[in-house]
This record gives structure tokens, sequence and C-alpha cells, in this order.
């Protein structure tokens, strides 16, 4: 649900080489985030959020077969405030914190790939991105996250820990119905100050995908341009 969601992107922001002071830093600019009239949820997200036009695959294998995937690293509440859609199992927990093994989440398509008709709850899975072994927690719906024109593939996300924390990321920050540029001027100042030499950027996912949908119909209007232009020369 792309309705109310701004995508929060920025520079890097200095050099916190010590992972506990990333940590407090994220949670303090989260807290600040919330505090905000008119903002409902924030969340942490790789930057591949949908219609980022950024992708990142790779390769998700289990019991010797392999297949590509879109690879996604998210938070707890990345299901709360894009509406992720729970067909089986559930989305990840506070509770996943102390588990032995890393919890992921696939989506149809992919549970499809890789077991047919069988379950996927409790399975182990392997993916070239982490060295860790996952084990599959949840199914969710397919989603478009690069155009409505676009044909769903596989997927896998994987619960954010603090081995990812050194890594780029983005922030999705759910505002509540009519949400304005008051708010937006707000928060970028907000921003702005807390995150010293970072050059911040606020866009509504919208439209950004208004702009994805308008960036996948040019090869077609350029394909039925030259498609008439030769029937009629013909």
């Amino acid at each position: 649900e792309d309705e109310n969601v701004w995508a929060v992107n920025f520079s890097k922001v200095g050099e916190i080489k010590s992972i506990d002071s990333l940590q407090i830093f994220r949670e303090s600019l989260k807290k600040v985030l919330l505090s905000m009239d008119g903002v409902e949820d924030v969340t942490y997200s790789s930057i591949n959020y949908p219609y980022s036009g950024n992708g990142y695959n790779t390769a998700i294998k289990v019991n010797g077969a392999e297949t590509w995937a879109n690879f996604y690293t998210t938070e707890d509440n990345y299901e709360n405030v894009l509406g992720m859609h729970v067909l089986e199992g559930r989305w990840f927990t506070e509770a996943d914190k102390v588990s032995n093994i890393r919890p992921a989440v696939i989506n149809a398509t992919l549970k499809k790939k890789l077991f047919g008709e069988d379950g996927a709850l409790g399975k182990i899975v392997e993916s070239e991105a982490t060295p860790q072994r996952m084990r599959i927690v949840g199914v969710v719906a397919d989603t478009k996250d690069e155009s409505e024109a676009e044909v769903p593939g596989p997927a896998l996300f994987q619960r954010m820990d603090t081995s990812d924390m050194r890594f780029p990321y983005s922030i999705l920050i759910k505002v509540k119905a009519g949400a304005n540029a008051a708010l937006e001027s707000r928060m970028h100042k907000t921003l702005s100050n807390t995150m010293k030499n970072a050059d911040v950027d606020i866009e509504q996912l919208t439209q950004k995908k208004e702009a994805q949908n308008r960036k996948m119909l040019v090869p077609k209007i350029i394909f039925f341009s030259i498609a008439g232009f030769l029937i009629i020369n013909v």
C-alpha cells in the first residue's frame, strides 16, 4: 500500500564506527520522527523498497535446488507500514531477535518455485547474500514493486539485525491521511538537523509509483510508434 507512505533517502551520515553507537543513533532518529504530529509509523529498510528503482537479487538455495529472487532487508513493522498481506505463518517479531537461525519471509511465487505445493514454514534456506542460514516463518502475497505493469517475481525478506547496520538503508514513514507539505518541510528540517552534512531527500511512494509507471510505458510507446510508422509507409 503506497498511499500515505513517504520514503527518506540520504547521503552517508558521518562515520559512526561503533555498532552500538549506530544502533543508538538509529533508534533515536526513529523516536524523533515518531514524535512528529502526523506520523503513524516508521521503519528502516534496505534501499530497494517499492518503486525505488533499486534492485537486488540473489540465489536462494534449498536441498540442492536453486532459484533467483529479489532480496530485501526489513524490520518488524515493515509489514504495517506497507500493508503486507501474510498468507501463511507470520511476519517478523521482536522475539526473532534471539532466534538461533535468522528468520525469513518469502512471497507466494518463491514458495511455489522452491516447494511447489508442499509447505514452506519451518524450512531452512540459504542465500549467497548472507552467510547465515534462514528459517522461513511466513509467506506473503506477491507485490508489484516496480510498476503496475510488473509481473511479480520471487522475493525473500530477511529481518534486519545489527550486522546490516553498516549497509545503505532508507526510512519508510507512514503518515496520516491529509499529511501535507508543511509536515514534509518540518520533517526535512528535523532530519537535516539530526543528520549533519547529509543530503536528505523525501519522496511520496504514490509519486514514485506514477513515475515508474510512466517509465515502463516509454518502451511501449516507442515500439508502437515505430510499428505505426512502418505500417503507414509500407
